[in-house]
Formats: structure tokens, C-alpha cells, sequence
């Protein structure tokens, strides 16, 4: 799941990898509104939102 994330081997920033961290950020968030999710896809979200979340917090409805 988190493969593809990380920048290049030679460090390089990569803008295509911070616009999917932040759409996973954004479709967990989603999903997890749900009313009787699975224990495991709560887990998922917990670790993708403990991740990326930073990159949501300014989204209007998102944040806190």
C-alpha cells in the first residue's frame, strides 16, 4: 500500500508523490465516516491519516 511513496533514489522531491499521499489522505478520511467499518480498514486510515493527515489539515471539513 505505501509503495510508490517515497522520493527517488537520488532524493530527488517528487510533486507526483505528495499529490497521491494527499488523495489517500482525503478518500480515508472519506471512507472512514462510514457507519461499521472493518477493524483492519480502521487500522489502515490510523496509519495513512498519522501520516500524510498533515497534508489535509487545511481542507475545509477535513482538519480540525
Amino acid at each position: 500500500m505505501v509503495t510508490g511513496f517515497s522520493n527517488g533514489s537520488d532524493g530527488s522531491f517528487d510533486e507526483s508523490n505528495e499529490n497521491l499521499k494527499k488523495y489517500a489522505a482525503l478518500r480515508i478520511i472519506d471512507i472512514m465516516k462510514k457507519n461499521n467499518l472493518h477493524e483492519t480498514l480502521i487500522k489502515i486510515g490510523a496509519y495513512v491519516l498519522s501520516e500524510f493527515g498533515y497534508l489535509i489539515a487545511n481542507e475545509p471539513g477535513k482538519g480540525y
